[in-house]
């Protein structure tokens, strides 16, 4: 989660590079959803909504042993795309700068990366069930299931 925090803000930095001017404030928030990634800017004194975009973040391939697989940089691409397209109905308006970031995401896939945040391998959706077995396991080594194992 860390490299993709770092990747945001790079690509913050270069959507909102634009000459110095007087800038209106925005705040970032990003839906990394399964079917869609979406983006909202809001005013960060009053909440209201300056731009919305969303794009699409699938396909997702379903394998015959219970896996939900996806490809990262299509799923990139669509926050690239999100993030770009938000700005730019903002800055069709006013020159926008963006002052913080969050985002939420859809529950524990594993986006495997190497150090450098190039993917070693597909998106592993939340409802691949290839682990089934090793989680009821663990469950049972540790006494807890479900969300608690993370505890």
């Amino acid at each position: 989660m860390k490299m993709i925090g770092m990747m945001l803000l790079g690509l913050v930095a270069a959507v909102a590079s634009a000459p110095p001017q007087r800038r209106r404030a925005a705040l970032l928030g990003l839906d990394l959803g399964t079917s869609s990634v979406k983006a909202l800017l809001v005013d960060p004194e009053d909440g209201s909504p300056i731009a919305f975009a969303r794009r699409p973040a699938g396909p997702f391939v379903s394998t015959p042993d219970g896996g939900v697989e996806g490809d990262q940089r299509r799923w990139w691409e669509a926050i690239v795309g999100a993030v770009t397209g938000a700005m730019s109905r903002a800055e069709a308006d006013a020159p926008t700068e963006i002052r913080a970031i969050a985002a939420v995401g859809h529950g524990p896939s594993l986006f495997p990366l190497r150090a450098p945040g190039e993917p070693t391998g597909p998106i592993l959706l939340w409802r691949d069930r290839r682990a089934v077995a090793d989680e009821a396991a663990l469950a049972g080594t540790l006494g807890r299931s479900g969300w608690l194992l993370a505890e």
